[in-house]
């Protein structure tokens, strides 16, 4: 069975918290060798998407809203559940949250997204702005939303 869940860093208990950093960190570090400071104290501000299947945490993503855009950050997906559409619900369920945080579309949704993942993005109607850059060792490039 799987569950989506949002919420807000201070509904975010001890263990729950440990269980997300985990996640990144098997991710983002581990398993792609990207050696980066993820505790960036940016969580606090930010609304959390959850993704459980069979009470497990395999999926994360977060969202900051700033003055001029709203980022979605740190999307994340246990290994085996890659390839599933599982990503494609995240991501659809980060865009529905932006559209409520700004319903008359005044800011840009953007994100950071690494070039190997670009085409995923641009299959959700992100589209790529600049130039490609390094980001802790691995390539990256600034996508933002296009889409209705």
């Amino acid at each position: 069975m799987s569950e989506f869940r949002w919420c807000k860093f201070s509904a975010i208990d001890q263990y729950l918290l440990q269980t997300i950093y985990r996640l990144r960190q098997k991710v983002f570090i581990v398993e792609q060798q990207s050696l980066y400071q993820d505790i960036d104290g940016l969580d606090e501000a930010s609304w959390h998407l959850l993704l459980h299947i069979d009470k497990k945490l395999v999926g994360y993503l977060r969202i900051r809203s700033g003055s001029e855009e709203i980022k979605i950050e740190r999307v994340v997906l246990e290994k085996e559940y890659r390839g599933a559409d599982w990503g494609v619900k995240m991501m659809r369920r980060a865009l529905q949250k932006c559209s409520h945080i700004d319903p008359v579309r005044k800011k840009k949704i953007t994100l950071t997204a690494q070039t190997g993942a670009m085409h995923f993005y641009q299959k959700l109607d992100f589209e790529g702005v600049g130039e490609p850059f390094d980001d802790a060792g691995i390539e990256h490039i600034k996508m933002e939303y296009k889409g209705n």
